[in-house]
């Protein structure tokens, strides 16, 4: 019943998602060819310039509109799915209320990580107009890998090995973002409706402001008081600590921040499942 839940909740949000996903790689990729073109003419083709600036207006316009329409439109269909008339028929099917979220929850990963993919591609176009014009590559200068490339390299000159474990744990802290931004409004949402019976929504968005305005001051001192301690702790450090003793208290401190995200997440989750469970009511 599981895989039938993930794949419904799959379709109500792909049908519209593939539409934004395919529209943005076309432009992309048409304005990207246009304006590499013109990296290449001196002079002259005044409307086909203009016409070149539109597209690449129109395909940024496009990548922007998807990246935040992506998130709402999953949202949307959990409020719709749960909160909204078609609740009544979600909560009689024969599963649990747990299931139903961790349907919704995997689902919005799933789409958050096709519109990661989706940005990481179109940028990946776009880099392809960026080289100088007398490189000699017209088609094909990926210079944002070249950049990254070497960015990865000076930090394996500085730290060695240290550095796949950085990479890992940065990756760590971007999944753990996006689980905790899911679970969190999902709260919110679910909360919104437990507390308010006509006006769920703007109940949703209160509770919202309110907890990231929480979140947000608490993760602020949290970094000043690292910051300052790591400061006045330098001294002591330098003296005391190898570079590789160094290296592993950065790792450590990564490490903390990923444990730090993950229990966010998994809290505002089991709150979330906790009100589906005991105290929403749709009578």
């Amino acid at each position: 019943m599981f895989k039938k839940l993930l794949k419904y909740d799959f379709h109500s949000v792909w049908r519209f998602w593939w539409i934004l996903a395919v529209t943005a790689l076309g432009l992309t990729t048409v304005s990207s060819l246009l304006l590499r073109f013109l990296l290449y003419t001196d002079g002259g083709f005044v409307m086909f310039r203009v016409f070149a600036a539109l597209i690449t207006v129109a395909s940024l316009a496009v990548v922007v509109i998807s990246t935040m329409m992506t998130p709402l439109v999953v949202y949307l269909r959990f409020y719709q799915h749960f909160f909204s008339d078609e609740g009544y028929l979600t909560f009689t099917l024969p599963v649990s209320r747990k299931k139903l979220l961790l349907s919704k929850t995997v689902n919005a990963l799933i789409f958050l990580g096709l519109e990661a993919v989706l940005l990481f591609a179109c940028l990946t176009l776009i880099s392809l107009i960026v080289p100088d014009v007398d490189d000699g590559a017209f088609l094909f200068a990926f210079k944002m890998f070249e950049s990254i490339g070497e960015s990865i390299g000076a930090l394996w000159q500085t730290v060695g090995a240290w550095t796949i474990l950085y990479l890992l744990e940065g990756l760590l802290i971007l999944v753990g973002f996006g689980i905790l931004s899911t679970s969190l409004i999902y709260f919110c949402i679910t909360q919104g409706a437990v507390v308010a019976r006509k006006h769920k929504v703007l109940a949703a968005l209160g509770i919202y402001y309110l907890v990231n305005g929480a979140l947000s001051f608490l993760s602020s001192f949290l970094l000043s008081v690292s910051i300052t301690g790591f400061e006045r702790a330098m001294p002591y450090l330098e003296a005391h600590l190898s570079s590789q003793g160094l290296f592993g208290l950065i790792a450590l401190a990564l490490f903390l921040t990923v444990m730090l995200m993950a229990t966010l997440a998994l809290t505002a989750y089991f709150l979330t499942q906790h009100l589906l469970e005991r105290k929403l009511n749709l009578n």
